[in-house]
């Protein structure tokens, strides 16, 4: 499943792997159905922008986030999505790298 991922966007940079979910369960990272009445709306929304969810891999309760560690392995940022669709917005997720960085 990654290697699909790193392929189909071209990754550069490593991309490494937890099939244990160590990690993942560490961060209080969430399973849920991650569907509600307003999932409806974003899926719509990312149709409408030509987005299209391929064939599901791996665990489909799994929801997703986003963490910021420093080198030693610091949690500097987190956010657990609570349900399909509602990740950090890039913007927002590149200020927070930018003054992560800053703070150096």
């Amino acid at each position: 499943m990654a290697q699909d991922f790193v392929e189909q966007f071209d990754i550069p940079y490593p991309v490494y792997t937890d099939a244990k979910r160590v990690t993942y369960k560490a961060m209080n990272f969430k399973r849920s159905t991650g569907l509600k009445l307003s999932s409806v709306r974003l899926a719509a929304r990312a149709v409408g922008r030509g987005n299209v969810q391929g064939a599901t891999a791996g665990d489909i309760w799994q929801q997703g986030g986003e963490a910021l560690f420093n080198t030693d392995g610091t949690v500097l940022w987190a956010h657990s999505a609570k349900m399909a669709g509602t990740h950090t917005p890039i913007p927002q997720l590149l200020k927070t790298v930018m003054s992560a960085l800053s703070e150096k």
